[in-house]
């Protein structure tokens, strides 16, 4: 009975025995467990020795008889206050340290965190005022909220490799805190985990998956961020992250992992002086606005990146020096505009687009050089307002295909350029390349075989052009430009239209090989003496039109056609030679002549076009040739001098009435071949005329009674003013009868 009574007394006492031992050993109180594990529970003042506090690895449970391996530090354990604790060292087997376990040990000043650590509590190392420096062990994956708060000493942090979450001002008020590494695999960092950390100067940041980013406003007086982030994407806020600092970021680095320079991410930082990026191999591209406004950054080398995208480095102003490489592609709307300290630039090999406005208003460039093989897009206003860029040198390679929008605009407008060289590589010049710059002259290599439309149009200082060995002179390729002559080599083809039009050409002289010439050419140039209009397959209409200087005009021999209005407006024009091959002349050939007091057509002439020579109101004697079949409508309208009109054809011409609308035809005379002045009188319009034959005017009647002279004509037809003594003439009176006499 009495042994039955000591087993169940032994029984009831077993689990509170059981539970936990506990143990005091040099001034620790440890907490031990059947199980085989012993947390320490507190630390007492006797436990200081030296400085220093060391926690065992294990503990001797007599009562339990096992070895308890300490795993654990628990709340408030170190939070009394021991006197000269600068030091603690604790076993590799401890996991976890509870809330406040090291709150206010205002002395300590060094601390092991094993390995094994997983945990981190609240307020562990709270007010640890001369703690400087904490290494966190690789398994840690979180601090808890205000862990390391009022730690004023600390003053580097390596946020490792494990570590997922930071929690609520886990760093608060450290502010001797100077360097601050955030990993790759942090998701989750509280707004205030920094808050007042004030003294931060270098952050390395690798967070690219954290959601809320808001904790960075607290490094207000960053000088170097190290930026580790492969890939961010695009910022839609239009502000960066770092932005509480972008009046003291100095030096921002980009490691070689970075593909991608997220948009705004250094928007207006105006202290920023060095942008580093690592590596060597080609990435994605430098974002939208990345470093707008960085006003004191001085260079930079963009070699990795194959986009420039729009604003990324515009209003850079003390921007110098832009280094490129093969690997960059496309330079977007703008990435450089407003860079006004920049002198020089060099775009490499691999530039394949120019976007608009690129290099716009960059007033310090001179020197422009282009070793772009493939440099396919070049736009409107690349380098705009760059009112300092005098020289560029463009050796892009051949056979590409060029776009500048829109298409009537230079990408160097507003610029100071007067030279242009151009390299060995080139073969064609694109639209507009130079128009509406300061160039002064243009020597071209023989390579280029191609001038594209307008690429020097509106150059009001181009007065000379040496055209080498070029094919082909796109359309308004010089119009409007200061060139007073032009040689035309026998190597070009083609001249497009409206080519030298509106421009201070004084003389033209043509090559042999020329095929085609377009509407308008040359028209309004200022050709002063004499044009010969050459054998050429295609010639367009109005090629001289509104030439007012040009005095005399030539017909060369092969050439058929006269185009419409070739040489409309030519109001100067006083003599026109027509060469033996000429069929047709077009509508308003010749019409607004208003100089031109005579021509002889040759006989090959078939058609005369619509008013071809209206409004030649000079225009006193013309020879119509005997092949002329058609006469087009208003061809003579308002020559209304006319006093002589040869015509050779031995039949009428069947005509309109207002062929020689505004002619005083009653009193112009009509000399015809022989024997056709019948015809003539029977003709409608002809009829109107004061018919006579040429070389005389056999078959006329004459009254025998003095009559008024009112003209004389020699024998030829041309009307004379004052006859000379005995010289034999054709005298008209004023009954309109006529006679031939000698003066005696």
């Amino acid at each position: 009975m009495k042994k039955l009574f000591l087993l169940s007394l032994f029984a009831l006492l077993l689990p509170v025995a059981a539970k936990a031992e506990t143990k005091v050993l040099d001034g620790v109180e440890y907490s031990l467990a059947p199980t085989g594990v012993a947390n320490v529970e507190a630390v007492y003042q006797e436990a200081v020795s030296a400085g220093t506090v060391t926690i065992r690895q294990s503990v001797y449970s007599e009562f339990f008889g096992v070895s308890c391996k300490v795993t654990e530090i628990n709340s408030n354990a170190f939070s009394s206050n021991l006197l000269g604790l600068t030091q603690v060292i604790l076993p590799s087997t401890i996991s976890s340290i509870g809330d406040y376990a090291f709150m206010d040990c205002y002395s300590l000043t060094q601390i092991n965190l094993p390995s094994n650590l997983t945990k981190i509590g609240e307020g562990v190392f709270m007010n640890c005022i001369s703690l400087p420096a904490i290494d966190l062990p690789s398994y840690l994956s979180k601090i808890g909220d205000k862990a390391f708060m009022n730690c004023s000493n600390l003053r580097q942090i390596n946020l490792g490799q494990t570590i997922n979450k930071i929690g609520s001002g886990a760093f608060k008020n450290c502010t001797g805190l100077r360097q601050v590494t955030i990993a790759t695999t942090t998701t989750d960092v509280a707004d205030d985990a920094f808050e007042g950390c004030l003294g931060v100067e270098t952050l390395e940041y690798c967070g690219g998956s954290l959601d809320n980013k808001n904790f960075l406003s607290a490094f207000a007086y960053l000088k170097t961020v190290v930026y580790d982030v492969e890939s961010w994407g695009g910022l839609s806020s239009g502000k960066s992250p770092f932005d509480a600092a972008k009046n003291s970021i100095e030096t921002f680095q980009f490691s070689d992992n970075v593909t991608y320079v997220p948009n705004y991410i250094c928007k207006g930082f105006s202290k920023l002086k060095s942008v580093v990026f690592e590596g060597d191999d080609s990435t994605n591209g430098i974002g939208n606005y990345a470093f707008e406004g960085c006003t004191s950054l001085e260079s930079v080398d963009v070699s990795r990146f194959s986009r420039i995208k729009p604003y990324a480095f515009s209003n850079c102003t003390s921007l110098k020096t832009v280094t490129f490489s093969n690997f960059v592609h496309e330079i977007h709307d703008y990435a450089f505009a407003g860079c006004t300290k920049m002198e020089n630039l060099v775009l490499a090999n691999g530039t394949k687009e120019i976007h608009e406005g690129a290099f716009s208003n960059c007033t310090s460039l001179t020197t422009v050089t282009f070793n772009c093989n493939d440099l396919f897009q070049f736009s409107y206003d690349a380098f705009g307002g760059c009112t300092s860029l005098t020289n560029v040198y463009w050796n892009v390679g051949t056979n590409l295909f060029y776009t500048i929008s829109p298409q009537t605009t230079s990408p160097f407008i507003n610029t100071a350029l007067n030279s242009f060289i151009i390299g060995s590589n080139v073969t064609n010049l694109p639209p507009y390349i130079c128009a509406y710059t300061k160039l002064n002259t243009l020597s071209l290599p023989n390579n280029v075989e191609v001038i594209g439309e307008g690429a020097f149009r509106n150059c009001l200082q181009l007065s000379s052009a040496n055209l080498g060995s070029v094919k082909t002179i796109g359309d308004r390729a010089f119009y409007s430009t200061h060139i007073f002559s032009i040689t035309i080599p026998n190597s070009v083809e083609t001249i497009g239209e409206e080519a030298f039009a509106v421009s201070n050409l004084k003389s033209v002289s043509f090559g042999t090989g020329l095929k085609s010439i377009g509407n308008k050419a040359f028209s309004e140039c200022n050709l002063d003496y004499n044009v010969t209009l050459p054998a050429v397959a295609t010639v367009g209409e109005h090629i001289f039109d509104s030439c007012k200087n040009l005095k005399y005009a030539s017909i060369a021999n092969g050439v058929t056609v006269i185009p419409n209005g070739t040489f409309y407006n030519c109001s100067a024009l006083e003599s026109v030679t027509f060469g033996n091959s000429v069929e047709t002349i077009g509508d308003e050939a010749f019409s607004k002549c208003t100089k031109l007091s005579s021509f002889e057509m040759p006989n090959s002439v078939k058609s005369i076009g619509a008013s071809a020579f209206s409004t030649c109101y000079r225009l006193e004697s013309a020879t119509i040739g005997s092949g002329v079949v058609t006469i087009g409508s208003q061809a003579f309208k308002g020559c209304y001098k006319l006093s002589t009109l040869t015509n050779r054809a031995v039949t009428p011409q069947s005509i309109n009435e207002d062929v020689f609308n505004g002619v005083p035809v009653s009193n112009c005379w009509l000399l015809v071949p022989p024997g056709t002045v019948d015809l003539y009188k029977a003709a409608n319009v002809w009829k109107n005329f004061f018919i006579g034959e040429i070389g005389g005017v056999d078959g006329v009647e004459a009254d025998s009674e003095a009559k008024e002279v009112d003209c004389y004509f020699d024998l030829k037809g041309a009307r004379i003013k004052d006859p000379a003594r005995g010289q034999a003439v054709i005298v008209r009176y004023t009954d309109g009868t006529t006679r031939k006499i000698v003066i005696k």
